[in-house]
């Protein structure tokens, strides 16, 4: 086992987060919320941060609720732990990149099972669709490989570059840059700021399109993360 993080209790002066909220509908109707927590860490150019995700969501009678905790060092992909409960059954999906493969374990009903992936197998995760700081946009790439932090499963797809659109968030018009990945389980529509935040995203759920619309505006950059004094961070482990 490797300890990704023990900072419990940790004072850092230094360190700085911003939380960033989507609303979730489906065919305009409030099923949910997504809310992210980017923590930097260290050096102003968030080179090394945390990331914690709650999602939840209700449609009809079922739900759907993820927690997730993911670390970022220098220009790797996110490494995440997320455990998902949908609709009583629980799966826990961790994913590492090293040097020389991708490990990703998942565990369901007391089973656990560990998979080292080759590194053209993988590009990115949805961690890192969502991550504003990340070193690995989606938008300098014709197609992706994609790590689903909620199956573990990875998908493969091409990038379609759309331009740039205006996306109204808060009352506010944010010129966004959307693109379209293509995936074997339909296509997943992203819009994101100049400042690499995502303001909005459409992806499949069902037989429907979930949409995701930040509900305030986002910080315009790095330099915006206000200053948190304390915090405290449990303990992340990935095998």
């Amino acid at each position: 086992m490797i300890g990704l993080w023990a900072l419990a209790g940790t004072t850092l002066a230094a360190d700085r987060e911003h939380t960033l909220s989507w609303r979730l509908s489906v065919d305009g109707t409030a099923v949910g919320t997504r809310t992210l927590t980017v923590r930097q860490l260290g050096a102003r150019d968030g080179t090394s941060r945390m990331l914690t995700e709650v999602t939840e969501i209700t449609l009809g009678e079922a739900s759907y609720r993820r927690r997730l905790s993911a670390h970022v060092a220098g220009r790797q992909p996110a490494a995440f732990h997320a455990v998902v409960d949908n609709d009583g059954a629980t799966l826990d999906v961790q994913g590492r990149w090293t040097p020389l493969h991708w490990i990703v374990t998942t565990t369901s009903t007391g089973r656990s099972r560990t998979r080292q992936l080759p590194l053209g197998q993988i590009d990115l995760s949805t961690v890192d669709l969502a991550d504003p700081l990340t070193s690995l946009p989606l938008t300098r790439l014709t197609s992706a490989q994609v790590l689903d932090a909620s199956t573990g499963e990875v998908q493969s797809g091409s990038v379609e570059h759309q331009g740039t659109h205006p996306v109204q968030i808060a009352g506010q018009t944010v010129q966004s840059s959307q693109l379209v990945w293509s995936g074997p389980q339909g296509a997943w529509t992203l819009f994101y700021s100049s400042d690499g935040h995502l303001v909005r995203y459409e992806r499949p759920l069902l037989g429907s399109v979930l949409v995701g619309e930040l509900s305030t505006p986002a910080p315009s950059g790095v330099d915006d993360f206000p200053v948190d004094a304390q915090f405290s961070v449990d303990a992340l482990e990935i095998e």
